[in-house]
């Protein structure tokens, strides 16, 4: 799932994501496709503060520093920090789950 914090990032910001973004997913559409990270729905790149400079920063920045802390505790870990667009004019999504239902303590 996510969630949409209005706020993070300025109009410049924005656009230094995206431009970000996009430059991790050509860097990796050979492997990407490979894997089926990149299909007629979506691409998606996983890690992305090991992938490029902005990334590294994006969860420091306030007031979702201090949301992420409110919700997880002061002692909160990022474990993860994705990337994911949709294809223009792709197929859609089917409905799906992200998670196996067997993994313990998934409520469902």
């Amino acid at each position: 799932g996510y969630t949409v914090v209005e706020g993070i990032l300025d109009a410049a910001a924005l656009a230094q994501a995206r431009d970000a973004l996009e430059s991790v997913f050509e860097r990796e559409a050979r492997m990407a496709r490979r894997r089926g990270w990149h299909n007629d729905v979506y691409r998606v790149a996983y890690l992305l503060p090991l992938k490029h400079p902005f990334f590294r920063s994006c969860c420091q920045r306030e007031p979702l520093l201090s949301l992420m802390r409110a919700a997880l505790g002061p002692r909160c870990v990022v474990g993860s920090l994705n990337g994911l667009g949709m294809v223009p004019g792709g197929r859609e999504q089917q409905l799906h789950i992200d998670q196996d239902e067997s993994v313990p303590g998934v409520l469902l």
